[in-house]
């Protein structure tokens, strides 16, 4: 972590991930596929599926949770919730060269709410051709927080809501909030 001067907030430091040639491909060939059946843009499937593989790659490798990323195109979509750890959903959000912590919601026309509990930010650093994927994830922050600090609500559905990377959660925080559950024994 940082502490950003004169300020009194610590700003998570980023955790860097790297996904490799053949994780990568797997990425590239499912958000082809989705892009596809469900008529979305490639590149930003592309860009989502690089950051909630590069989230459960590190989660898995944390917590020692296996098979955290959902690489099935279900039919009414995810539901809002990328991955599911307990009674954490997570939906990560997910920029090509961009730092910045940003939530949009917008389907048809029609607003739509979010069924996840916990948002992780993450930036794709590397160029999108590249063989290899650097992803940084950036921090999380709970629901409940976003709707307490009125950047978010949940009973109005939301349409826009950016956030300043210096509330975010460090994600190690976030795997101490796994281990913990995987020692209670929660379902």
């Amino acid at each position: 972590m940082t502490i950003v001067e004169g300020k009194g907030y610590i700003s998570p430091k980023p955790i860097r991930i790297i996904l490799l040639t053949n994780e990568v491909s797997h990425v590239r060939a499912f958000a082809k596929d989705l892009s596809k059946k469900k008529g979305f843009n490639e590149r930003n499937c592309f860009i989502g599926w690089l950051g909630e593989s590069a989230l459960s790659k590190y989660l898995e490798q944390q917590t020692n949770i296996k098979h955290l990323c959902n690489c099935s195109i279900l039919p009414g979509g995810d539901g809002g919730i990328d991955v599911k750890i307990f009674d954490i959903d997570v939906q990560i959000k997910t920029k090509h060269q961009s730092s910045t912590c940003s939530i949009v919601k917008v389907k048809n026309g029609q607003l739509l709410s979010y069924k996840c509990n916990v948002f992780v930010f993450g930036g794709v650093v590397s160029e999108l051709f590249s063989r290899e994927q650097v992803i940084d994830l950036l921090g999380w922050v709970e629901l409940q927080e976003m709707e307490n600090w009125g950047k978010i609500s949940v009973k109005k559905q939301l349409t826009f809501s950016t956030l300043d990377q210096k509330y975010l959660q460090p994600m190690s925080r976030l795997v101490h909030k796994i281990t913990a559950r995987q020692l209670l024994g929660v379902s």
